[in-house]
């Protein structure tokens, strides 16, 4: 079975390459955004293969953290600034959103 980030990462490169940045794939956007909160902490621990991996990844400043966790994915998407700030800007909307 693939995961999601499996079926969200291909999506993001045709629109990226070929789309202006408010053509971000809102849902494949949405899988990265979740992926990158749940590696920081948010709501429920985390189990995964690859967790001594991936975890020191999202660590730290979040538009660094979420750089770093995208280029995990692939190069391309972590040096997308578009990318990583729509990224950030969801992942600081759901951290509110969980204070709240």
């Amino acid at each position: 079975m693939m995961s999601c980030e499996e079926r969200a990462v291909p999506a993001q490169r045709p629109a990226r390459h070929f789309g202006a940045p408010q053509d971000l794939p809102r849902g494949a956007t949405g899988v990265l955004v979740a992926r990158v909160a749940h590696l920081r902490g948010l709501d429920a621990p985390v189990h995964d293969a690859r967790a001594e991996e991936v975890v020191p990844l999202a660590q730290g400043p979040l538009s660094e953290a979420v750089a770093r966790v995208l280029a995990w994915f692939g190069a391309d998407l972590g040096e997308d600034r578009d990318l990583v700030t729509a990224v950030v800007d969801e992942c600081e909307y759901l951290a509110r959103q969980h204070l709240a």
